[in-house]
């Protein structure tokens, strides 16, 4: 099996990081090599002092003394990890299955990935918005007429555009080729920009949905943005991902369409 390096970044997440680190441990038991690098950022529950009082052999906590962001803050941490294999975990996830990781690796190897997403489901276990296509206009359309693409139906490894960075795994050899996580974004959409570099190079990226773990679901975040704010930002960052990444008259409707997005959800904050 690969020796991982599992890269983790924390944000006022006392209420479940005990949790999320017994889990994990548990699950990497039998697995070979292993490190488990957490940066926190700047978390003001007591989140860095919880974790520095009971993280097992193999992990390593660095404290930030201001909030890096997402992206930041991983990248800090892939410049630190000693491993080929690396994945990036959310603190947010859990349910681990039996051989999870040794399976995940031997996945990986069997289909060529050179970048993996499992299948993310919530708490109450419904299918969770994990995966998806890159924004474009028939994307948008759709998304404003409530019609949107059934990913919960993939039942074996597919190719796809994008999938949420709160599980995903790839290699170091990657970064190096295609860069770090782009740091303009401070939160959301940075998953979006690095698969598109990831796509734009010829690279696998692949969707597991045999792997299902549960994942909160921006449960650090819920205590910074609530609901249609968090939406907000979300389409923001959206903007500034078009503005990267689409020209001409393309970009001209994807913005249009961005800024109406933003529109309503200020209407619904207003209505509220």
């Amino acid at each position: 099996m690969s020796r991982l390096s599992i890269l983790v970044v924390t944000w006022n997440c006392a209420p479940f990081i005990q949790r999320f680190v017994a889990e994990l441990n548990d699950s990497l038991k039998g697995t070979g090599e292993y490190e488990v690098l957490i940066c926190d950022n700047a978390s003001s529950d007591g989140t860095a002092d919880l974790l520095s009082r009971f993280l097992p052999e193999g992990f390593r906590l660095i404290r930030s003394d201001e909030n890096l962001g997402f992206a930041k803050g991983n990248n800090l941490l892939i410049r630190q990890a000693k491993y080929e294999r690396i994945v990036l975990l959310n603190p947010d996830v859990f349910d681990y299955p039996k051989d999870f990781w040794r399976k995940m690796d031997a996945a990986i190897a069997r289909e060529g990935a050179d970048v993996g997403f499992v299948k993310l489901h919530n708490p109450d276990g419904s299918f969770q918005d994990c995966i998806g296509d890159f924004p474009s206009p028939a994307r948008a359309l759709a998304s404003l007429l409530g019609k949107k693409k059934n990913f919960s139906a993939l039942d074996t490894p597919t190719t796809v555009d994008v999938g949420i960075m709160a599980f995903m795994v790839t290699h170091r050899a990657l970064f190096e080729s295609i860069g770090l996580i782009d740091e303009d974004f401070h939160m959301y959409c940075e998953d979006v920009e690095w698969c598109c570099r990831a796509h734009l190079a010829n690279k696998k990226v692949l969707y597991f949905p045999e792997f299902s773990l549960t994942h909160l679901g921006g449960a650090s975040a819920e205590s910074r943005w609530k609901g249609l704010r968090k939406e907000l930002v979300k389409y923001r960052s959206e903007s500034l991902f078009l503005r990267k990444h689409h020209q001409g008259f393309g970009l001209l409707i994807m913005i249009v369409l961005n800024l109406l997005k933003r529109v309503l959800v200020r209407i619904r904050i207003e209505l509220s």
